[in-house]
């Protein structure tokens, strides 16, 4: 486990002098009786020094500090200093069942927070300061989830420098939020004389002081400057006069000849080495000034001298960041490389203390990559096992290519994360690279990983030939019997019995994969053995066991640090399921999960193949305009991304689309486009739009040899939503041939592999054509389900009077421009009332549309 600094957990000491700010400590007392108070306003204002000295004054026993940096926008290193911090004051409560995880679970320290402080007698406080370094959207949720759940023993305290994105109007709305801001952080002029005569000692007559305090604005941090500089100012008027030039007016000139160039070259030394680092402690300053060779770090004299320096607590230290922010801007000027060859030497002092997050920052802040290879590579097993890729690849994508390049285990990394996120996409060159650096032909357990994670590409991506190449190798060079290498394997063992339709065998190898995983503790492996396992449940029928996985690993993902990658799966699993069932309101939801998750971790792929099934929900919505545009955007997005199966899925919705909407012309274009990859002639899913675009041509043989093409593979692999599709749209081509019982046949072969399930949703999209056969068949529960569900109902098949009124123009040989424009409707919303009419008057074109109307004596 990564260390924690224990100090960020305490109470920042009382200063010895300090304006006594009691308007302010009473508005704090009374916002106890609300759940949370807020104090926001910009570096400089007193925000921490304000809460300090009001937890000093007040005697709090029971509260909880947390200072908050950059590397605490992480929910596992939040959750755990949230933890600790309680712990140590609650000793006797069992947090241990926490730690047997291996994480600290954000979600789940709040759920228990909230559950063992309902039953304390005493108040507590929590104090979250800084909070703006956090903008995490999971540590956001649990904060919330807090709130809404917060027991009336505690209350808490943000201070920040922004408006957290918080759902503050309904805090406020509720009465639990109260709020202390910039107007009443300011110091008033009685604050700001009393800072200046006993705080800094700088005694004014009355005209100078009010000319002070009028400069400063009430902004502390600018009268704390201006007492400095009047202090050390030959007179007070000098002083006012340095204060009011045009130089004295910019804090930077300012600080440099007032504060800066007062200092002994030794202490000017301290400060600019001190600049780059966020925070220091004596261990960190002495390392950097002894690797300097600049002999003591003078931290002591910087301390007594009330150099803008705050103590974070016992241990450690930071500068003010607006003097930061000088030391900065003169370092450059003087030394341009001192910032990063101090960061160098921090990145090297932390990573010996274990503070990866805090050596990595450094490292790559000093653009000393080769340093922050060096930091990482040893720990890129474990961000692996933990399948923390959300953490490792930021940090890659800052390191050069060259450096990655040079380094097998970086290479592995890079792999890993291209499995994860991009199915596979560009892991050849990585595999290749690996092979030249550590060879391909004596054991060697990184050539091993390398292959194994090649052929789990090759295996995604449907290359079988080339995979079984890549695993026989990778078990070759396999003689340590690395688990994580076995579990790979097995996983591809899995896969290609899914590909194969070996239904049972894959089920137990993903089984395996997901048991080895737990044993290991490798997240990715059980995850990514349940996740695959729940869409072989889904793609055999067998939906309630999918989409029990696929809840219970959301919920213990839900529970985890950080987002992970396979969450937009399971939800784009779950959105699947639903609509299959016709449950579309829930599909909605989760497909928008599915989205929202792929967004987060950048998962391209994902993000596309949740778009299309959140077009296909829109289409069995009867939604067409929104279809419409969400398909643009997922056409939009796959530009630039040559990516074959996205371009497939495409083709494939936009041809179904087409169908839907009647317009068989551009769905023969998409489907001919689909065909010209010899490889996707096979595929059923194509077959079964070619046969319906046939049915709906009516060229009836050539429909039923498709189908029964695509019957065959889809009962080769055991695709159980797409047989129900094919069987029922089977059934309504041998009915047009008259070929009555075989289309009553097939259709019941539907109804029985669809009942169990209730996979109802391929039989509601297939509309009215079905409903003669369901008439004849014996009735069940699902054929009278079907027979009156709002879009097959006998009743629908009734001609509306605006579908009279089409009819009649049709007949008239007006186009469908003259037609909209004749009847106020969009061009889009004619074809959706003559696809209707198509499918109640049971035609296919417009010439049999008014002849069947006519026979009916529906118009002249």
């Amino acid at each position: 486990m990564l260390q924690l600094i224990q100090t960020k957990l305490v109470v920042p000491p009382p200063r010895e002098r300090v304006v006594k700010r009691s308007r302010l400590y009473q508005r704090l007392d009374a916002g106890r009786n609300q759940r949370l108070t807020l104090i926001s306003a910009p570096a400089g204002f007193g925000k921490t020094t304000l809460v300090s000295a009001w937890l000093h004054t007040t005697k709090q026993q029971h509260c909880v500090w947390l200072t908050l940096n950059s590397h605490d926008n992480d929910p596992l290193r939040f959750a755990q200093y949230l933890q600790q911090g309680f712990q140590a004051q609650l000793p006797q409560f069992n947090w241990q069942w926490l730690e047997l995880l291996g994480h600290q679970v954000l979600i789940n320290v709040v759920t228990t927070l909230i559950n063992q402080l309902h039953e304390q007698a005493e108040q507590w406080v929590l104090v979250l300061d800084d909070y703006q370094m956090i903008d995490h959207p999971v540590i956001h949720e649990a904060l919330t989830m807090l709130i809404e759940h917060c027991p009336p023993q505690l209350h808490m305290v943000l201070t920040c420098r922004q408006q957290p994105a918080l759902p503050l109007a309904r805090w406020r709305a509720r009465n639990w939020l109260n709020t202390i801001g910039v107007a009443d952080l300011r110091f008033t002029d009685y604050e700001g004389g009393e800072f200046l005569r006993d705080v800094m000692h700088v005694r004014l007559n009355q005209q100078i002081e009010s000319q002070v305090l009028h400069q400063s604005a009430g902004w502390i941090a600018g009268l704390q400057l201006a007492a400095l500089a009047l202090s050390e100012a030959p007179s007070p008027e000098h002083g006012l006069r340095a204060l009011n030039s045009g130089q004295a007016s910019d804090i930077s000139v300012y600080l440099l000849e007032e504060v800066f160039q007062q200092q002994p070259t030794s202490i000017q030394q301290a400060l600019l080495a001190l600049a780059p680092l966020d925070r220091f402690n004596r261990s960190l300053a002495d390392f950097m000034h002894l690797q300097r060779e600049l002999g003591s770090s003078q931290l002591d004299q910087i301390i007594e001298r009330q150099l803008f320096i705050g103590a974070l607590d016992q241990e450690w230290w930071q500068l003010h960041p607006l003097f930061r922010d000088f030391l900065l801007q003169h370092a450059n000027l003087v030394d341009p490389e001192l910032r990063n060859r101090v960061l160098a030497l921090a990145a090297e002092w932390c990573r010996d203390q274990h503070y990866i997050h805090d050596a990595m920052h450094y490292a790559l802040q000093a653009q000393a990559h080769q340093l922050a290879a060096a930091i990482l590579t040893p720990w890129v097993g474990q961000f692996v096992r933990e399948a923390a890729f959300y953490t490792l690849r930021p940090w890659l994508d800052q390191l050069p290519i060259h450096v990655i390049w040079n380094e097998p285990r970086l290479c592995i990394a890079q792999m890993w994360i291209l499995i994860t996120l991009r199915n596979g996409e560009g892991i050849q060159g990585y595999l290749e690279r690996i092979s030249q650096l550590v060879g391909s032909n004596e054991p060697n357990p990184l050539a091993a990983e390398a292959l194994a994670l090649g052929a789990l590409a090759a295996t995604m991506t449907s290359k079988l030939e080339q995979a079984a190449l890549w695993g026989e190798q990778a078990k070759r060079l396999n003689t340590s019997n690395d688990p994580t290498i076995q579990g790979v394997m097995t996983f591809c063992l899995a896969v290609v019995a899914h590909f194969q339709g070996d239904a049972q065998q894959a089920e137990m190898f993903y089984q395996q994969t997901e048991t080895l995983g737990q044993t290991i503790n490798s997240r990715f492996l059980s995850t990514v053995g349940a996740v695959n396992r729940a869409g072989l449940l889904h793609d055999i029928g067998q939906f309630s066991r999918a989409e029990q996985i696929c809840l219970s690993l959301i919920e213990q993902a839900q529970a985890l640090p950080a987002p992970r990658p396979f969450m937009a799966g399971m939800y784009w699993m779950l959105a699947r399921i639903y609509h299959q069932r016709h449950q579309l309101p829930e599909a909605l939801v989760a497909v928008e999960q599915s989205l929202n998750n792929s967004k987060i971790m950048d998962n391209r792929q994902m993000w596309c193949v949740a778009q299309a099934q959140r077009v296909a929900i829109l289409q069995s919505q009867n939604d067409y305009p929104q279809a419409l545009h969400c398909l643009l955007q997922l056409e939009e997005y796959a530009i630039g991304h040559d990516n074959a199966k996205i371009r497939l899925i495409i083709q494939q919705t936009r041809c179904l689309l087409a169908i839907e909407q009647h317009d068989l012309a551009q769905a023969t274009q998409w489907l001919a486009l689909i065909n010209t990859d010899p490889e996707d002639l096979n595929n059923p899913i194509n077959q079964w739009l070619g046969g319906l675009l046939a049915l709906r041509q009516a060229a009836l043989d050539q429909a039923a040899s498709l189908l029964n093409q695509a019957l065959t593979t889809a009962e080769r692999i055991n695709f159980v939503p797409l047989l129900v599709s094919i069987y029922a749209t089977l059934a309504m081509v041998l009915a047009r041939q008259g070929q009555l019982p075989k289309a009553l046949e097939q259709l019941q072969h539907a109804l029985t592999i669809a009942e169990p399930e209730l996979i109802i949703q391929p039989l509601l999209d297939l509309q009215a054509g079905l409903i003669p056969l369901l008439q004849q068949l014996p009735s069940s529960p699902l054929v009278l389900r079907l027979l009156h569900h709002n879009r097959l109902e006998t009743l629908d098949l009734a001609i509306t009077p605006r579908e009279h009124e089409i009819l009649r123009y049709l007949a008239a040989g007006l186009g469908n421009r003259a037609i909209a424009e004749a009847l106020v409707i969009a061009e889009s919303t004619l074809k959706r009332h003559i696809s209707n009419l198509y499918l109640k008057l049971d035609v296919h074109n417009r010439t049999a549309a008014i002849v069947k109307a006519r026979e009916q004596g529906l118009i002249d």
